[in-house]
């Protein structure tokens, strides 16, 4: 159950109106999975690929996200470093009690 960012009441003479403030929006985290570059499967540990049954190197491993089974959109490092570089801006004008509230940075 989501919990209340804010508590508080409204008070009209000896009425008392009790007030919860809820965020407006549910953050979801995003699980990526680390995928061959060659043969786009998704890596076991520790870096195995079950389709080329061998170890692969770091420099051949991409991240995707699995959208259906065993269908993955993938996503270049590029656009992880520009939507963090987005979230820390936005990050920067908010409060600290703002960055509490607001998940929706996490994937």
């Amino acid at each position: 159950m989501a919990h209340s960012v804010w508590k508080g009441s409204l008070s009209f003479g000896l009425l008392t109106i009790p007030i919860r403030l809820f965020t407006a929006a549910r953050s979801e985290r995003m699980n990526l999975h680390q995928i061959h570059q060659e043969c786009k499967t998704r890596l076991r540990q520790p870096l195995y690929c079950p389709t080329c049954e061998r170890n692969v190197e770091r420099s051949e491993v991409i991240k995707g996200y699995e959208h259906d089974d065993s269908q993955y959109v993938l996503i270049e490092d590029e656009e992880l470093k520009k939507n963090n570089a987005a979230v820390r801006a936005h990050h920067g004008n908010c409060s600290l009690r703002e960055r509490r509230a607001d998940r929706s940075d996490l994937f």
